[in-house]
């Protein structure tokens, strides 16, 4: 009998302070997405919300780093009130248990979690592809598959353009997929080894309270490997996932939360028949490629280019 997603995968969900709070518009876009991945919704699923700290200072929030004020403070916590009910209701866990952490406490912590639990492989978010094959396939090179991510179209573009002191990164065929090597560990949705985060990524003590992943070793490792070149990413088994029908095309869609309020705005502008529109404004919308595309949310300034 073919083991069932549920015991291969458990699903973590990071969310954060993001100006789109307390709106939880962002956080239903990407539950809605799990429908794109059979037997997705019946996995063990962890929401988890960041912790933040507080501005002792006037000014704007810094969504990036988690500083934020009080007034976003306040929409932060409604969020998380919100985002419980939209959770249970949306996957049907009316006793499930949600949690948010202190203060300080970035997504590493959050991901820390799911390296607890049983299951061999952790997906953080959310892909359409036939997930239970993608995990058998990471068992059956249990030495070199430890991280399988999935490229937006600004990881793309990278990818595409590497960068010269990077060895050439020539797509391989493992059972049924096609995975190219990836030099960078990105907080983007992907599916890792619950065992490489317990013993590589957590266990050399590489984190303090309110680091990222992708900001501490992501940085670490692209710096390793430029030194080590090909030799050296064995240590990391990173790859990203090839459609091998559309080798170019991006394999993750953004669902920006930082550009919500601009949205708002320019739909308002429009309603109003103002046409003036600030330049450069970009909006989360996520267009009528949502119906075919995954959906990953965050508010990074490093992703605004993804939409």
């Amino acid at each position: 009998m073919a083991t069932s997603l549920r015991d291969l995968v458990t699903v973590i969900v990071t969310t954060s302070a993001i100006p789109s709070n307390p709106s939880t518009s962002v956080l239903e876009d990407v539950l809605t997405s799990f429908s794109f991945v059979p037997g997705l919704n019946s996995c063990d699923t962890i929401l988890t919300c960041d912790g933040y700290v507080l501005k002792s200072t006037e000014g704007e929030s810094k969504f990036k780093s988690m500083r934020i004020n009080e007034d976003e403070l306040a929409n932060y916590l409604e969020y998380q009130e919100r985002a419980r009910i939209v959770f249970r209701r949306h996957l049907g866990y009316e006793d499930a248990e949600a949690g948010s952490l202190h203060s300080s406490t970035s997504s590493t912590s959050t991901i820390r979690i799911g390296a607890r639990l049983r299951a061999e492989t952790t997906v953080v978010s959310n892909h359409p592809i036939d997930l239970a094959s993608l995990c058998h396939t990471m068992n059956a090179h249990r030495d070199i598959l430890h991280y399988i991510g999935f490229s937006s179209r600004k990881s793309l573009r990278r990818t595409q353009r590497p960068h010269p002191c990077l060895p050439p990164a020539p797509a391989q065929t493992f059972g049924p997929h096609v995975l190219s090597p990836l030099f960078f560990w990105y907080d983007k949705p992907h599916v890792g080894r619950t065992s490489q985060y317990r013993s590589f990524v957590y266990g050399h003590g590489r984190f303090q309270t309110g680091d990222f992943i992708e900001d501490t070793m992501g940085h670490a490792m692209l710096a390793d490997l430029k030194h080590r070149g090909m030799s050296g990413h064995a240590d990391y088994g990173t790859w990203t996932y090839v459609n091998q029908h559309m080798t170019h095309e991006p394999t993750l869609r953004h669902r920006s939360g930082r550009h919500f309020r601009e949205t708002v705005f320019l739909r308002s502008s429009k309603k109003k028949g103002k046409q003036d529109v600030p330049r450069g404004m970009a909006t989360g919308d996520s267009g009528h490629d949502g119906a075919r595309c995954p959906l990953e949310s965050g508010s990074s300034d490093d992703s605004a280019d993804d939409e």
